[in-house]
């Protein structure tokens, strides 16, 4: 674990936070969206932090009509960015669901928000309106 300071590197969709921290054991468990995930953190010590994590940035579609194709591409598009594992993840403040923010780098990805993008799976998301019906099917 370390905690590091802000900084500009270009890789974050949101303002930096005053605080963040770095883990590198970390295990995918499942994946619950296009832009949430379940993983566990090996802390050391055999403590193990298990939850819900909010990829920080984006929106993907939600599980619902009309975006359902959307979302399970996008669902879909992020289990094969995250099936070589995490290397990297680094957490933010929680959502108001009390999930956290994460910035997650993979061996082939050191973005995972930025693919999602690129990709058109997900849009920006900086707390405004979430994905709506005229999102790309």
């Amino acid at each position: 674990i370390m905690s590091t300071t802000p900084d500009d590197d270009g890789v974050r969709m949101s303002p930096t936070p005053a605080r963040r921290w770095i883990y590198y054991n970390v295990t995918v468990v499942s994946i619950i969206d296009g832009d949430t995930v379940r993983l566990s953190i090996d802390m050391g010590n055999k403590i193990t932090w298990l939850a819900n994590f909010r990829i920080d940035g984006i929106d993907a579609p939600e599980h619902r009509y009309p975006t359902i194709d959307a979302a399970n591409a996008a669902t879909a598009f992020l289990t094969e960015l995250l099936a070589g594992g995490i290397t990297e993840l680094e957490t933010y403040k929680a959502d108001k669901f009390g999930r956290y923010l994460v910035r997650i780098v993979t061996p082939t990805c050191p973005n995972v928000a930025l693919e999602m993008l690129t990709h058109n799976h997900a849009r920006p998301y900086h707390g405004e309106k979430k994905w709506v019906a005229d999102a790309p099917q």
